[in-house]
């Protein structure tokens, strides 16, 4: 995991020192979200598991609370508005610890800020796994995509900021 480190923070370096305002609170609007199934399916998640997440019409919520490259977010995911909460520190090198649940549980991340983007980097026992970007499209909105990098099958969700 250090050469991986070592990667990011060369590939970052001028950008990890940047920030994206990301503060507020995010609803999705879950009839924009795309391929979630193909992307659950690529993560390993079982059919039943992912029929009854499709089935079920839910949005997804983000409370973001930024303080210079220190992210936090507090949110409910999936059809039972499942609570998580985890930091994310955007300088390329710092390591945090994020529970992906049904994607396989805890995994380290490490985050930094792309263009208009914080990008997170998701690994198993040192093996990159996911990428997510959250990306400020607008003055109220935002982007969020998980690409699983074994398949390269991505899921997208769109947020609108409320409040």
């Amino acid at each position: 995991m250090r050469t991986y480190k070592l990667v990011i923070l060369l590939a970052c370096a001028a950008s990890c020192l940047a920030e994206v305002d990301l503060n507020g609170k995010w609803v999705e609007d879950s009839g924009k979200r795309s391929n979630l199934n193909a992307f659950l399916s690529a993560a390993g998640v079982n059919f039943f598991t992912r029929t009854a997440i499709s089935v079920v019409s839910f949005k997804n919520e983000q409370l973001i609370s930024q303080d210079a490259n220190r992210y936090t977010i507090d949110g409910k995911k999936g059809p039972r508005s499942d609570p998580y909460f985890y930091t994310l520190v955007a300088d390329g090198d710092t390591n945090t610890v994020v529970d992906m649940g049904i994607l396989g549980g805890p995994m380290d991340t490490i985050s930094f800020v792309k263009g208009n983007a914080l990008e997170t980097r998701v690994l198993k026992n040192g093996e990159l796994m996911f990428i997510s970007a959250r990306v400020r499209t607008g003055p109220n909105t935002m982007v969020h995509s998980v690409e699983h990098v074994g398949s390269r099958k991505k899921t997208t969700s769109f947020y609108n900021k409320v409040g």
